[in-house]
């Protein structure tokens, strides 16, 4: 459950400091069925859906870095799914996240990066590498180890 409220949480982030009015309508259409929202596939593809658009146009780097972290959340929270409904997730993540990924993937690296050989910094490696590993972790569930180069 822990999963599902910080999700619910960067829904919420997104939607109250950055603005984006899809994350809104996930929150508000499901704020009463928040009990079913979890084990849902319909939730969690509106989630998805909303994010992985959110992780390519955010107007900030800082919406791109939550959008992702939300959609690994998704994945991680699809687990409880059955396997079809994982693998049409997963292909989502993958056909509108994944393969559009380039020049956010790199400016997200280069921050990670930075703030790794900036020890003056008040962030912890956790914070600033948060971004990095969501987006490892999805390319891990969606496209799988064995899919990966060395």
């Amino acid at each position: 459950m822990a999963d599902f409220e910080a999700l619910w949480s960067l829904l919420l982030r997104c939607w109250e400091v950055h603005g984006n009015h899809s994350a809104e309508e996930v929150v508000q259409v499901w704020k009463e069925d928040r009990d079913t929202a979890a084990a849902s596939e319909d939730f969690l593809g509106a989630a998805v859906f909303t994010l992985a658009a959110a992780s390519l146009q955010g107007e900030s780097l800082g919406e791109r870095e939550d959008s992702i972290i939300g959609v690994e959340l998704c994945m991680g929270l699809a687990q409880q799914l059955e396997i079809t409904a994982q693998q049409r997730l997963a292909q989502t993540v993958l056909e509108r996240t994944l393969r559009r990924l380039d020049s956010t993937g790199d400016v997200i690296a280069a921050k990670a990066s930075g703030q790794l050989l900036c020890r003056s910094l008040d962030i912890t490696l956790k914070e600033c590498t948060q971004p990095l590993r969501s987006l490892l972790a999805l390319l891990l569930r969606c496209v799988g180890e064995e899919q990966i180069g060395a």
